[in-house]
């Protein structure tokens, strides 16, 4: 019983990390829900959606953001939060 409970707690805790891109500078936008950023330490590109047309506003390209976001199950990252770090 205590080994379940416990398989049971890691496999929550595993999916609870908060995911995020410390530096991402926007490159495109390709939409009023989705925009392109390039990480600044990886270099990898995320194709990030946002919910609203208000919310994409909020993302310049050329500036550099700290980006949190869930991953679904069509291969996209969910924007939730994010932070304006400086222009690029």
């Amino acid at each position: 019983m205590v080994k379940k409970l416990l398989l049971l707690f890691l496999m929550f805790s595993s999916f609870s990390f908060a995911r995020y891109v410390n530096a991402c500078v926007v490159i495109r936008k390709h939409s009023d829900y989705s925009f392109q950023c390039q990480s600044l330490e990886s270099g990898k590109d995320f194709l990030f959606t946002v919910q609203s047309p208000k919310v994409i506003q909020n993302f310049k390209v050329g500036y550099v953001y700290k980006v949190w976001f869930n991953y679904d199950d069509e291969g996209y990252y969910d924007v939730y939060d994010w932070k304006f770090l400086y222009k690029y």
